[in-house]
């Protein structure tokens, strides 16, 4: 669930929103800026900004509301062209107009800019890096550089031949053949460059202009109804053959099946869910905010060692004497259900795969009907062989295979693990072949 929190709420209801997320009532605020300055939560995982923030410092103490457990937290800005000209409206009318421009100013460059995000933060505030992150945008998907003269050529044209008078909208309309009024009532159509740039998209020109502005090649007339001007920079470009590098515009490809990834994600999390469930059920009950039972960190560690003893549980970081007092019997025995169900499961989906196999199915096929994979139901049988069950693995592999397999353990002297075998016998046999050969010969009179 999502609540809101904004200046139009009254005092009861911005509090109550508060506590509300505090609490892990819901999980989601969609507010102005002053909310995130008040909030003491460890565990927010997601800053989302709708838009540009009017300067870096005010981004940096907002996004660095989350993660504050230690744990992955992202951020993620959108940004646009009308942001810079909504924010410099706002400055016009204010004192200290000089600085507070030059800092929407890096912020914009911050934001549009070609190098690691984090980089660039840390030189801000004098913390001179030299390593990329390998974490934010660029540095995952790195801008690709290409020879963008012709490209800076038309644009830089069309904006002489508008004679300075239109803003990046109209530009673009005319490099693209727009046919729209305010095109066809100025008789742009009769330029030269009208429809020269039809063949890229109105976002990839928007892309390229913002380039070339960064550049310094043109400049927004924020006085002229943000019209579009040339700088002294564009007669190299127009006039004198200088070459331009521009980027071409990120393409990130979408995941596919996110949603089968995400569910199988929550699948894999079970046991972290259901001990955040257990933290907020104690923490509705003594009207706490969860994180203060447990933190999102220490519920991560909980789940990756699983305790189940007080002297294991001691062992997890964020837990003391206290907790483990109040909180440590409730937490166990959570782990232990947990784990007995999975028990279960386990010997439950293993059956279920004997019972098809006893029909006369064949591995192929039980892996499509349980929709599993293939090298899963070999996994089961094996299991199912060793405890005895009437399963016949010799059909699934050659004798000259097998002996191929019992020279290499000897060789490899007890080694247990698949990925040894399969790498000694020249990566030709699968590693299923390779499990069923091991089974085989767990069985074998020594």
């Amino acid at each position: 669930p999502a609540i809101a929190y904004h200046a139009g709420l009254s005092f009861e209801k911005r509090a109550e929103a508060q506590e509300a997320f505090i609490k892990d009532d819901v999980e989601v605020v969609c507010a102005t800026i002053a909310f995130g300055m008040g909030i003491d939560k460890s565990n927010v995982r997601w800053v989302i900004h709708y838009n540009m923030p009017k300067n870096i410092e005010g981004y940096y103490q907002e996004i660095g509301r989350s993660g504050r457990d230690g744990l992955p937290s992202e951020a993620l800005l959108f940004h646009s062209y009308a942001d810079v000209i909504q924010l410099r409206k706002f400055i016009e009318n204010t004192g200290n107009k000089e600085v507070q421009e030059a800092k929407l100013e890096r912020m914009k460059q911050f934001a549009e800019a070609t190098d690691c995000r984090r980089k660039i933060l840390l030189n801000y505030f004098g913390e001179l890096v030299e390593e990329n992150c390998n974490n934010c945008d660029v540095c995952k998907n790195p801008p690709k550089f290409f020879d963008g003269t012709l490209i800076a050529q038309k644009a830089l044209s069309a904006i002489y031949r508008l004679k300075g008078k239109e803003a990046m909208g109209i530009v673009i309309d005319v490099l693209r053949g727009a046919q729209n009024a305010t095109v066809i009532d100025k008789n742009y159509q009769l330029l030269k460059t009208y429809g020269v740039g039809k063949e890229i998209s109105w976002r990839d020109w928007q892309h390229y202009l913002i380039q070339l502005m960064n550049q310094g090649y043109c400049q927004i007339a924020f006085h002229l109804n943000n019209a579009l001007h040339l700088t002294e920079f564009s007669k190299k470009v127009l006039f004198e053959g200088e070459k331009i590098k521009l980027t071409s515009p990120v393409v990130i490809k979408k995941e596919e099946n996110v949603i089968k990834r995400i569910k199988k994600e929550r699948s894999d999390n079970t046991l972290f869910d259901r001990l955040r469930q257990l933290r907020y059920q104690i923490s509705k009950e003594e009207d706490i905010a969860a994180y203060l039972v447990f933190s999102d960190a220490t519920l991560r560690e909980i789940e990756k060692v699983r305790p189940i003893t007080d002297n294991e549980f001691l062992s997890i970081s964020g837990v003391g004497e206290r907790k483990l007092e109040v909180y440590g019997g409730e937490f166990m025995e959570e782990i232990k259900n947990f784990l007995n169900e999975k028990k279960k499961k386990r010997k439950d989906t293993t059956l279920e795969t004997y019972k098809l196999y006893s029909e006369g199915l064949t591995v192929e096929e039980i892996a499509m009907k349980r929709n599993l994979k293939s090298t899963t139901i070999f996994s089961h049988l094996s299991k199912l062989y060793l405890e005895g069950k009437d399963i016949n693995l010799d059909k699934f592999i050659t004798p000259d295979v097998l002996k191929e397999i019992v020279n290499a353990k000897k060789v490899l002297k007890g080694e247990v693990a698949l990925k040894p075998y399969f790498e000694f016998l020249g990566e030709k046999i699968p590693y299923e072949q390779i499990r069923i050969g091991h089974t085989i010969l767990q069985k074998k009179p020594k």
